[in-house]
């Protein structure tokens, strides 16, 4: 005869399984990501009240167990589409770049709380952090890696949208600061991403390529084999992990060239542009090694002139601007610091060519004249800036 632990399983196994039937259309009926997860977090609290009474609670517990895989379920299919309606899909308004086309908060001080992040980097964020609350750390690390990774494409997509209309300084920084939010703010997550990496499969056609063309070309039968069995190149497939962080900090990389370019041209490009046209002249060979560059029109003294007072005018203007706007946008001092210093290093390098150039070619008093900065005596103003 069974004893009394089995009849009560007996029992309890036909009533709970009515209890599910009549609770499963009310949760699978819930949309809301934090009010599912809110129902795992009660489930888990009953749960554990469960271990804590006995013999009779460990006879339940399987069962809310299961209740709560169910739900957990549920809440992995709804945050899916939650992720790709608000992050992946997500509707650009211009009141979501208030915080880069208002020309009137550059001259303020700006507050940077999350209220102010972008959208879909805030609901990507907020994703993240009730998933990790309500899932096991392998389930949690799949999703998260896709999650970031639909993140970072919404932010650089957002940043080229044609509706939108930023501009080139306000796009590269709104990339830069909303990347780097979102670093800092799954650094928390790192250790489950590291521990439970997603395994990707992609196909190489690179080696089939070149039997491919043989095919179509006539060089080689499909249907033709030594062997006797039919001849088609087969693409290999090569395994990887998905790493969520290291492709962020190449994107965070790719934003801050970008930056850092563009400050660059936008200060020392006269100087760069003249460069350039020397050389391609050279390079041509329209320009003779005997003629004197200071009998062409682009290259008099006084056109020297003009350049310098141009990126002079620049360095005393514009460069603080720049560095206005990134204290304004971007928090980390690290990533402010690296970017100004490659900026100035540039600027010096630029400043540096352009010098060697014009005292081999126009005299050693010539910087002096045209007012023309000599590397240490512009590495000493930029410090200053």
């Amino acid at each position: 005869m069974p004893d009394k632990d089995t009849c009560f399983r007996i029992l309890l196994e036909p009533l709970m399984s009515i209890f599910r039937d009549l609770i499963r259309p009310r949760y699978i009926s819930l949309n809301d990501i934090f009010v599912i997860a809110e129902l795992i977090e009660v489930c888990e609290e009953i749960s554990d009240e469960l271990k804590r009474v006995g013999r009779e609670g460990n006879m339940l517990y399987p069962f809310v167990q299961n209740l709560i895989a169910d739900v957990q379920e549920r809440l992995i299919f709804r945050a899916e589409t939650f992720i790709q309606d608000e992050v992946e899909h997500y509707q650009l308004s211009r009141d979501d770049f208030t915080f880069f086309i208002q020309e009137s908060q550059i001259q303020g001080t700006i507050s940077h709380g999350d209220h102010e992040w972008f959208p879909p980097l805030k609901n990507t964020l907020s994703c993240l952090a009730t998933l990790y609350r309500c899932l096991d750390s392998y389930t949690f690390s799949s999703l998260a890696a896709e999650v970031v990774q639909v993140c970072m494409e919404s932010i650089v997509r957002a940043s080229r949208s044609d509706r939108i209309g930023l501009r080139d300084t306000d796009a590269c920084l709104f990339t830069i600061k909303n990347l780097l939010i979102l670093r800092e703010q799954i650094s928390p997550f790192e250790s489950d991403l590291m521990e439970h990496p997603v395994a990707m499969r992609d196909l190489d056609l690179a080696q089939i390529h070149g039997e491919v063309h043989r095919i179509f070309s006539g060089e080689a039968n499909i249907f033709a084999s030594s062997s006797g069995q039919n001849y088609f190149p087969v693409p290999r497939v090569i395994k990887s992990n998905l790493d969520s962080r290291k492709r962020l900090d190449q994107c965070v990389k790719v934003a801050c060239e970008a930056y850092i370019m563009f400050v660059t041209r936008e200060i020392v490009d006269p100087m760069l542009a003249f460069l350039t046209k020397v050389t391609a002249l050279r390079a041509s060979d329209s320009l003779s090694l005997d003629t004197p560059i200071s009998t062409l029109a682009f290259a008099t003294p006084e056109r020297l002139a003009e350049i310098v007072l141009q990126v002079n005018g620049a360095l005393a203007h514009k460069l603080p601007q720049f560095i206005r706007q990134m204290t304004l946008y971007i928090d980390s001092t690290v990533s402010r610091e690296m970017m100004l210093n490659a900026i100035k290093s540039n600027v010096v390098e630029a400043h540096s060519q352009f010098s060697d150039f014009v005292m081999t070619q126009y005299g050693d008093n010539t910087p002096s004249k045209i007012d023309l900065k000599l590397p240490s005596e512009l590495a000493k103003f930029l410090d200053v800036s």
